[in-house]
């Protein structure tokens, strides 16, 4: 018996996506957040990917959590049935302290 997943599939929208990078670039309040709303586009417009926002866990929050329906045909079927993605507003890499503390709230 097979299990029918939800489709939550976005078309891509180049318009769309350049709108955000350029607010975010802007330097303007709330870059953190139009970050993780183009990550939330980019993310649903990939088959078989479904992003959920601002999760509050203990210790901490999680921007993104991605759930991975993995389609068999498709390309993201090796990923693992959910993934993390931390959106930073900041330009120097994340340091390995950081990238530890991160996965200690998970």
């Amino acid at each position: 018996m097979s299990v029918v997943r939800p489709t939550y599939l976005f078309p891509f929208n180049s318009h769309y996506v350049a709108y955000l990078i350029n607010l975010i670039r802007s330097g303007q309040d709330q870059r953190g957040v139009l970050l993780e709303n183009l990550m939330s586009y980019l993310i649903r417009t990939v088959p078989g990917l479904e992003p959920a926002r601002r999760l509050i866990i203990k210790g901490g929050e999680i921007d993104l959590l991605v759930r991975n329906y993995r389609p068999f045909v498709e390309p993201l079927r090796w990923l693992e049935d959910y993934f993390l993605v931390e959106c930073k507003d900041q330009s120097r890499r994340v340091n390995e302290k950081e990238n530890i503390e991160m996965w200690k709230l998970w």
